[in-house]
């Protein structure tokens, strides 16, 4: 398969295993908010729409020096919670909590993440007799 499908093959599993626990964590915030109507449906659209507008904002503020990655945050961060509220149609108070348990899934889908790519990276490498 080589470094590059093992790789791939990570990059997918990544998102899609941060998809599910950032998911999972949002219908928790939105059910401890008691959003109306949360469904874990609703919650993996709202997961999508957090990882894409933060992806583009991130992509588009990157360009710009000195501040454009503090005013990217800034931006991606309203632009993400006005579309959870969107998504969950919720005030905008729930729609900040169900972003904070967001940030939650975000941490823990990075650290399985790093052990993910770490675990690629040595089988892909044939382990410590590879190295």
């Amino acid at each position: 398969m080589g470094f590059f499908g093992a790789m791939f093959g990570a990059i997918v599993g990544i998102f899609i295993v941060a998809t599910i626990i950032a998911a999972f964590f949002m219908w928790l915030g939105a059910k401890l908010a008691r959003v109306e109507n949360a469904t874990f449906v609703k919650s993996i659209l709202a997961a999508l729409a957090a990882a894409a507008i933060t992806w583009i904002v991130s992509l588009i503020f990157s360009l710009v020096p000195v501040a454009g990655t503090i005013v990217g945050f800034v931006i991606g961060l309203i632009l993400t919670i006005f579309a959870i509220k969107a998504i969950y149609a919720t005030t905008f108070g729930k729609a900040v909590l169900v972003w904070v348990f967001h940030i939650i899934a975000e941490i823990i889908a990075v650290i399985i993440g790093i052990l993910t790519f770490a675990g690629a990276l040595f089988a892909v490498g044939g382990g410590i007799e590879g190295m």
